[in-house]
């Protein structure tokens, strides 16, 4: 039950992210994908800003602390360019 936990709050996290950072780009749509192998779950959001995801430098700071949290629950984690538009934002549980 563990990872089904660790795994809402990630999709969580990086679905409020995309929306928040796509909202005023050409594109407002976000994509979700899971993928398993019945050993490990691999996460990814799509969305239309080319800006990369950061976590906060402070914990006190607004914005970017789920991205902290993301990190200590996920084997990794990072982004890549969309080939399109916009970027991917995935993570590895």
């Amino acid at each position: 039950m563990h990872l089904v936990d660790s795994a809402e709050y990630v999709v969580s996290e990086l679905v409020t992210n995309a929306i928040e950072t796509s909202q005023y780009t050409w594109q407002a749509t976000v994509t979700v994908w899971l993928a398993s192998d019945a050993r490990e779950l691999l996460i990814e959001v799509w969305d239309g800003s080319t800006e990369p995801p950061m976590p906060a430098a402070e914990l006190l700071g607004e914005g970017g602390r789920g991205l902290v949290i993301v990190e200590a629950l996920c084997h990794s984690w990072g982004f890549y360019p969309n080939c399109r538009r916009g970027k991917v934002v995935w993570a590895l549980l």
